[in-house]
């Protein structure tokens, strides 16, 4: 095939073709030689000299006309690797190929990959399932016409339809191996490749006939049935401006995919749900309420290729907002003391009722230094009667020199929803001292402190403290759920 200077491997033509008949092999001498008839010395259908166990895949792409032959070697400088490209008709895994081969005194296995095509057509060195064919189980040249040998792949290679992949076979002995043939470019989804260069490489050189081969893919069973809702969303009711949470779920069919979610709501009074931007997971939170919302009904619906299921309405109620509430001491202390630096100290009060608290505000004079002074509110848990875990930390508050006495309000970035119990609140104090002085009355053992790096952030949790007995102005406000 292909013309052109001798080589080795009976290129010369003459005598000694791989399936007799003088035909010459890859080669330029063989004066005109022509391959015997496919009827007479390349019948597919005869019986085959090794046992062919077929794969439980569908036959897919196939290219079975005989009627040459091409040549599989390594032999340095010389080499000779083949491959044949097809265009997948199914999606699924590629688990089977048969390939027309015969050896010819190899010992050497044969190497059989799967890979992907690139912009030119040709093999690409991204191998997506391999296999290695021991000599023993290709029928030899001398015995016959060869057979479809069945190459299982260990890894399947995942195939799409309508997409190209190449059938690569090269080995390293120097007698190798041949591949079936046609006389003619016949298989219209792909062609045949030849290189003299073992994988990977890119010198492949197009030939003018396709090798023969059949493939064979498993296809995943289709999705046959929709996604069933095993957590139905729960109607919610809130207070505002707090935000509202609805949670739903839903089953994976056998042999389908885990279904997509939208959420969907319906204004108070409508007669349509509309989907919710972003609204894709499990659970949707609601953006900051307001008492116009109330009503409003919440949906999801779960889709997979089957088709798409749609959860129960929940509603959502709203309450409005109570007058703010306070805790804390809300009194201008007898005392002052100016704050020193790095510092934090908190005081133990108890929120009546579940709430949302937005802010602390602390009772703050000046000193009579220059400059200003930085501070940051924090909320901890009560633990056993000490402060323990960080709860929340307000935005920074500057006090400069140039304020005058009063309450300064140290507002946290979001409301902190906290449950009825004990809470410590208190500041930590930046690295500049003195410039801002608090106001307190003594209050046995009521104030824990310890040092704390402002730059750093108050601590989580608060640290061993130290105890004296300050009762600082400072109190939080809260809305109760």
């Amino acid at each position: 095939m292909n013309g052109g200077g001798g080589g080795p491997r009976d290129s010369a033509g003459g005598g000694g073709g791989y399936f007799g008949g003088g035909a010459a092999l890859d080669g330029g001498g063989g004066g005109g030689a022509s391959y015997p008839a496919p009827a007479t010395k390349w019948d597919t259908t005869a019986t085959p000299l090794v046992t062919i166990t077929y794969t439980t895949g569908t036959l897919d792409q196939q290219q079975t006309e005989v009627a040459s032959e091409e040549v599989i070697y390594s032999e340095p400088p010389f080499a000779a690797s083949r491959a044949q490209t097809f265009t997948a008709g199914l999606t699924g895994e590629l688990e089977e190929v048969e390939l027309f081969l015969a050896e010819d005194g190899a010992t050497f296995p044969l190497s059989v990959e799967i890979t992907t095509v690139n912009g030119e057509g040709k093999p690409s060195a991204t191998v997506l399932s391999s296999a290695s064919v021991p000599a023993a189980s290709i029928p030899p040249e001398a015995s016959g016409p060869g057979a479809f040998v069945p190459i299982s792949f260990a890894i399947p290679a995942s195939v799409v339809a309508g997409t190209k992949y190449a059938i690569v076979a090269y080995s390293a002995d120097h007698k190798g191996y041949v591949w079936g043939a046609s006389a003619t470019n016949v298989y219209a989804g792909g062609a045949h490749w030849e290189s003299t260069e073992s994988p990977p490489t890119t010198s492949w050189r197009l030939e003018e006939d396709d090798l023969a081969f059949r493939t064979y893919v498993t296809v995943a069973p289709a999705c046959s049935a929709a996604p069933s809702i095993t957590e139905q969303p729960e109607a919610e009711t809130v207070t505002e401006p707090a935000t509202a949470t609805f949670k739903a779920a839903a089953s994976t069919p056998v042999n389908c995919t885990a279904p997509s979610v939208q959420w969907y709501s319906e204004a108070p009074g409508g007669s349509s749900f509309s989907p919710i931007g972003g609204a894709t997971s499990a659970s949707y939170t609601t953006p900051a309420t307001t008492t116009a919302q109330s009503g409003t009904k919440y949906e999801a619906v779960f889709k997979n290729s089957f088709s798409a299921t749609t959860s129960n309405p929940a509603t959502l109620t709203v309450n409005a907002a109570g007058p703010p509430a306070t805790f804390g001491k809300t009194s201008v202390g007898a005392s002052s003391e100016s704050d020193p630096a790095n510092l934090k100290g908190v005081n133990r009060y108890a929120l009546p009722t579940a709430g949302s608290v937005s802010k602390l505000s602390v009772y703050l004079q000046p000193t009579g230094s220059s400059g200003q002074q930085s501070f940051e509110g924090v909320i901890y848990a009560d633990s056993s009667g000490a402060p323990g875990a960080l709860l929340g930390t307000s935005n920074p508050l500057v006090f400069k020199s140039s304020n005058s006495a009063g309450w300064y309000d140290l507002t946290f970035p979001t409301p902190l929803k906290l449950a009825a119990g004990n809470y410590w609140i208190g500041f930590i104090s930046a690295n500049t001292a003195n410039v801002a002085a608090f106001r307190y009355d003594t209050l046995t053992k009521a104030l824990d402190y310890n040092a704390n790096t402002y730059t750093s952030g108050p601590s989580n949790p608060f640290g061993s403290p130290t105890i004296t007995s300050q009762q600082i102005s400072l109190y939080a406000t809260y809305t109760a759920s």
